[in-house]
C-alpha cells in the first residue's frame, strides 16, 4: 500500500500494447527536484522483463551545468556538461547502444566510448574514442577528432568542419578525413546557402558510421519571397560516393494570396547516365470560415511510376472540435478513404474516431482521452482491420504532482464519534466512514471503512485540512472544520477528528431594571447584541425580543463577549466576564444577560 501511494503521486505513467503478436506493458516513473530528476522507463516485451531507460539528472552544480549517470541520448554511462573552466569542457564515457532497433536496447556491438569536448562562440572541438565489435563497421578502437570553426558577421556566417579518424582493423590502421564549409547568408526575404563536403573512403566518424566509397556533396540554394505573398526556391545537389555521383534539381513555388496557400515544387534527379528520377506536386489549400479544403498531387519516376491525387476537408463548427474527410487515389486506380471527427465532452474528455478503407480494407480506429483531474490523463486507443480480423489496443494511465508539493512527511489519523468527550478513540466508540480529508482544498483523502485516512508524500511547512461530512445528523460534529497543521519534513503526524454530540448556549439580553441579574417577566429584550465565543469566529445577534442561541458547541467552557451595547449601559456589574459551561454532549445551556445603566459621576465645580 505503501508503494502504491508513493507511485500515484509521483509523475507516473503506465500503458499497455496489444496487439495479436506483441503485448507490452510499460511503466514510467520520474521523480524530480530542483537539483536533480530520477527517471525509470521499464516494461515486460511478450513476458519479458526489461529496464528501457533508467537515469539521474544532477543540476545545478559548482563545476558542471548538468551530470546525467546512467542513460543519457545514446549512451549508458556517465555525462558531464559544460564544465565551467576556459572552453567549458563536456565528458561521456560508456557504452553506446546498438544500431538494431529493438523494445529493450543493447549494449553489445560497443565494448566502451569516451568522449570529450571543448567549445565557445566561435570553436567547437570532439574528440572520441571508442572500441565496437560491430558487423557494420571494419573498425576496432577509434579515434575521431572534428573541429567546427565559425564565424559570422552580420547576415553572413561561414561554418568550416574538419573531421580525422585513425582506427585499427585486421590488417592493421586506417586513416581518413571528413571535410565540409557552408555557407549562408540570410535577409528578411532572400537566402543563399552553399555547402560542400568530401568524406574519404573508408572514413568512420564518432558515431561507428563507414564510408567505404566516401562520399562527396555539393549543395546549393537559393530563395526569395515577394511583398505581395509569392516565394520561390530552386537549387542543385550532387551527392554519392567516389565510384557514383547523383544529381538533383529542385525548384519549389510558395504563394498566399487572401489566405489561399498555392504550393508547387518539382526535383529531377540524374542517378546514372542513362536514369532520371523525377519528382514533382503541387498543393492547394482553400480556407473558408470554418472549412479548410486542400488538393494534392504528386509524381514520382525512379524504379517504377507512382501517381497520387487527394482531396483533404476539415470542418471545424465548434473549437477544439472537426470533423474531416480525406480521398486519395494513387496508380493502378487504388482508392483509400479516411474520415472521422475530433469532439470534446466538456472540459475534461475528448474522443476521436476514424473509418478508413485502405485498397479493400475496412479499417476502425477510436481514441479516448480524459483529464479527471489538472495533472492526471488516461488515453484508450482501439483499432480493427475487418478484413484479416486484426486488433490492437493501447492504454495509457499517467499522473502528475508538482515536485514543490511534494515532501517525505505523512499525516494519518481517525474519525470518530467521542461519546466520553476525551478526544481519544476508545473502544466501542463508532466511526466515520462517509467523510474525506481535503488538503490545501486541492486533494480529496478518502477515510476508510475503519474510519482511518493517511497521506504521505507531505512536504513540510503549513497545511490546511478541511473535513467534509456526508449523512450525520446536524447535531454531532465539530465546531470548526478547517485545522491549521505544521508538518516536519521526515515525520509522521497523528491527526484525529473526534466529532461530538454539539450542544448550544441561548438565552435573552435584557434591561435588569431591578438590578437582581435574573430575567422578570415585565423587563425588556435588546435587539441587535453582538454574542461572540471569544477566540473563534462564531456569533449571533439577538432578535427583536433581546433573545439570541448560538448552535454546534461541543462540551466545553465558552467566555462570551457582548458588543453593540446601547450607550450608557454595561453588564451587571460592569466588567463582568461572562462565562457558558456545557458539561455533556447534546446538553443545551440557558444563559440570560442583563445590562444596567451606568450611574453617572457627578462632577463638583468650586468657585
Amino acid at each position: 500500500m505503501m508503494l502504491f501511494i508513493f507511485l500515484c503521486f509521483l509523475d507516473t505513467r503506465y500503458s499497455i500494447n496489444f496487439t495479436p503478436e506483441v503485448l507490452i506493458n510499460e511503466f514510467f516513473l520520474r521523480y524530480k527536484t530542483d537539483s536533480f530528476t530520477f527517471t525509470n522507463i521499464s516494461g515486460f516485451y511478450n513476458g519479458n522483463f526489461g529496464i528501457k531507460n533508467a537515469s539521474i539528472l544532477i543540476e545545478h552544480l559548482s563545476f558542471a551545468k548538468r551530470i546525467y549517470i546512467g542513460d543519457y541520448k545514446d549512451v549508458r554511462g556517465l555525462t558531464i556538461e559544460e564544465i565551467p573552466f576556459h572552453f567549458t569542457p563536456s565528458i561521456i564515457m560508456g557504452k553506446e547502444k546498438d544500431r538494431v532497433g529493438r523494445y529493450f536496447p543493447y549494449f553489445k556491438d560497443n565494448i566502451f566510448i569516451f568522449a570529450g569536448g571543448i567549445k565557445n562562440s566561435f570553436l567547437n572541438s570532439e574528440y572520441t574514442l571508442r572500441e565496437d565489435r560491430s558487423i557494420y563497421s571494419p573498425s576496432f578502437l577509434n579515434n575521431v577528432l572534428r573541429n567546427t570553426l565559425t564565424f559570422t558577421s552580420g547576415n553572413l556566417q561561414n561554418k568550416v568542419i574538419f573531421g580525422f579518424c585513425s582506427y585499427s582493423y585486421n590488417s592493421g590502421r586506417k586513416n581518413g578525413y571528413d571535410i565540409e564549409y557552408t555557407f549562408d547568408y540570410k535577409r528578411e526575404r532572400f537566402f543563399q546557402v552553399l555547402r560542400f563536403r568530401d568524406i574519404s573512403r573508408d572514413f568512420v566518424n564518432e558515431r561507428n558510421q563507414y564510408f567505404k566509397d566516401g562520399r562527396i556533396e555539393l549543395y546549393s540554394a537559393t530563395g526569395y519571397t515577394y511583398p505581395f505573398g509569392w516565394g520561390f526556391r530552386y537549387g542543385f545537389m550532387f551527392f554519392g560516393g567516389y565510384n557514383e555521383i547523383n544529381k538533383r534539381f529542385f525548384l519549389n513555388n510558395d504563394s498566399r494570396i487572401n489566405g489561399i496557400l498555392f504550393n508547387i515544387f518539382g526535383n529531377l534527379e540524374f542517378k546514372e547516365i542513362d536514369r532520371r528520377n523525377i519528382f514533382r506536386g503541387m498543393n492547394i489549400t482553400f480556407p473558408y470560415k470554418n472549412t479548410s479544403t486542400s488538393f494534392n498531387y504528386y509524381y514520382t519516376r525512379s524504379s517504377n511510376e507512382q501517381e497520387i491525387f487527394s482531396l483533404n476537408f476539415k470542418y471545424a463548427p465548434f473549437p477544439n472540435g472537426y470533423y474531416y474527410f480525406n480521398l486519395r487515389r494513387e496508380t493502378g486506380n487504388r482508392f483509400y478513404t479516411i474520415s472521422g471527427f475530433n469532439l470534446p465532452f466538456g472540459s475534461i474528455s475528448r474522443l476521436t474516431f476514424e473509418f478508413a478503407t485502405l485498397y479493400n480494407n475496412l479499417i476502425f480506429s477510436s481514441n479516448l482521452r480524459v483529464n479527471p483531474s489538472r495533472n492526471s490523463e488516461i488515453i484508450s486507443s482501439i483499432s480493427y482491420n475487418l478484413n484479416d480480423n486484426r486488433f490492437s489496443l493501447n492504454l495509457e494511465i499517467s499522473k502528475t504532482i508538482e515536485t514543490k508539493d511534494m515532501g517525505f512527511s505523512g499525516i494519518y489519523g481517525k474519525v470518530f464519534y467521542d461519546k466520553n468527550n476525551n478526544d481519544q478513540f476508545d473502544e466501542g466508540e463508532e466511526v466515520v466512514k462517509d467523510a474525506k480529508i481535503i488538503l490545501d482544498e486541492k486533494l480529496k483523502i478518502d477515510v476508510d471503512r475503519n474510519g482511518n485516512y493517511k497521506y504521505f508524500l507531505l512536504s513540510p511547512g503549513e497545511h490546511k485540512l478541511t473535513l467534509q461530512l456526508k449523512g450525520l445528523p446536524s447535531f454531532i460534529g465539530l465546531p470548526n472544520y478547517d485545522f491549521t497543521i505544521i508538518s516536519e519534513n521526515m515525520k509522521l503526524m497523528n491527526i484525529n477528528f473526534p466529532l461530538k454530540g454539539l450542544g448550544s448556549i441561548y438565552g435573552k439580553i435584557f434591561y435588569d431594571k431591578n438590578n437582581n441579574a435574573i430575567f422578570d417577566e415585565d423587563e425588556e429584550g435588546i435587539p441587535n447584541i453582538i454574542v461572540k465565543i471569544e477566540g473563534t469566529d462564531i456569533f449571533t445577534v439577538s432578535d427583536q425580543k433581546g433573545n439570541y442561541r448560538i448552535n454546534n458547541l461541543p462540551p466545553n467552557f465558552y467566555q462570551m463577549e457582548l458588543s453593540n451595547i446601547p450607550n450608557g449601559y454595561s453588564t451587571n456589574p460592569p466588567g463582568l466576564l461572562i462565562y457558558g459551561y456545557i458539561k455533556e454532549p447534546l446538553q443545551n445551556v440557558e444563559m440570560n444577560i442583563g445590562l444596567i445603566e451606568t450611574k453617572k459621576k457627578i462632577r463638583i465645580k468650586r468657585f
